[in-house]
C-alpha cells in the first residue's frame, strides 16, 4: 500500500489539531486515507528527502571507479540528476499525485518546480524542500 494510491484533497481533513482533539473517521476505508496521506506527508519532510538523496548519491557514486580523472564533475551530475528525481517523487507524495494549484492527477504532465530558485538554495536540503516548491 503506498499513499499515493489514495489520493486525498488536504481540505478534508483539519489543518490544526490541537492537543487533545483528534481526527474522527466513520469507517475503515476513511482510516487508510487518513493513514495514507499522514504517510504521505511524513515522506515529504525535509529530513527524510535529504536522507534518501544523500543514499541514492551514495549508492550511485559507488558504482564508478575512484580513479577517474573527473570525479567532482561526476558527482555533481549524480548528485543533480539524483536530487531531480528525488525531488519530484517526494512532491507527488506530497501533493497526492495531482496538481497543488489545479488538482490534476496526471502525474506524468506534472512538472515539480521550485518556488525559491533552485540556484538561490543555498544548500542541497533546501533544494529538495517540498516546502519550497509545488508541482
Amino acid at each position: 500500500m503506498r499513499p499515493s494510491d489514495y489520493p486525498l484533497s488536504c481540505a478534508k481533513f483539519p489543518a490544526i489539531l490541537r492537543v487533545g482533539e483528534a481526527f474522527i473517521v466513520a469507517n475503515l476505508d476513511e482510516l487508510a486515507h487518513l493513514l495514507c496521506r499522514a504517510a504521505a506527508l511524513a515522506q515529504a519532510l525535509p529530513d527524510q528527502t535529504s536522507i534518501d538523496f544523500e543514499s541514492q548519491c551514495k549508492d550511485e557514486l559507488d558504482k564508478f571507479s575512484t580513479n577517474l580523472i573527473k570525479d567532482t564533475e561526476i558527482e555533481r551530475m549524480v548528485r543533480q540528476r539524483g536530487g531531480q528525481q528525488i525531488f519530484r517523487q517526494a512532491m507527488l507524495e506530497y501533493w497526492g499525485n495531482a496538481c497543488a494549484f489545479t488538482g490534476i492527477a496526471l502525474p506524468e504532465v506534472l512538472r515539480a518546480s521550485h518556488a525559491k530558485p533552485w540556484l538561490e538554495c543555498l544548500s542541497d536540503a533546501e533544494r529538495l524542500e517540498v516546502f519550497n516548491a509545488f508541482c
